[in-house]
């Protein structure tokens, strides 16, 4: 001990400081340590839990994109057969009015016809009637005149023959 001495290490007092220094490491282990210890897991446990979290929100991010580009999808999809769908009746109903405006130009047409058919009925009642009415003047001149009866009658045939062309003509 004295070469203790001699350093100047007084042995009791190594023995305190000893102690001293288990009894501090004890305290500081007890109070301090096992505080902290304490903290930093709770710490760490929180923090684990924050990166779950943060994990599961991510996967849920995911989830929701992957569902929104399938509503997209779905939607352009929709959109598409909706344009096709109103194409189609578009078509349809273009069909059905050209239809129409055949079928009201064909009867437009034929009532035309009609009334065509019936002016020229009504025409020909009249160049009938005034044919009758020239014949009957001609025959008139004709008895007047005192033709003898070949001339009569090859003026009688030539307007005959001459109503003929003038009704060909407008039957044409």
């Amino acid at each position: 001990m004295e070469a203790l001495s001699k350093l100047g290490i007084h042995p009791l007092l190594l023995i305190a400081q000893i102690v001293n220094f288990v009894i501090l490491l004890w305290l500081l282990r007890r109070f301090l340590y096992k505080p902290l210890l304490k903290l930093f897991q709770n710490r760490t446990a929180k923090i684990q839990e924050g990166i779950k979290t943060a994990e599961d929100l991510k996967r849920q991010a995911q989830e929701a994109e992957s569902q929104q580009k399938k509503n997209l999808d779905e939607a352009r999809k929709e959109a598409h057969r909706i344009i096709e769908q109103a194409t189609i009746l578009g078509d349809d109903e273009k069909k059905k009015i050209l239809e129409m405006a055949k079928n009201e130009a064909k009867k437009i047409v034929e009532k035309t016809m009609v009334e065509i058919e019936d002016e020229k009925k009504n025409i020909m009642k009249e160049i009938r009637k005034e044919i009758g009415e020239m014949v009957v003047t001609l025959s008139t001149v004709m008895i007047r005149k005192t033709i003898d009866k070949k001339t009569q009658k090859q003026l009688l045939e030539e307007s005959i023959r001459e109503v003929e062309k003038e009704l060909e003509k407008i039957k044409k």
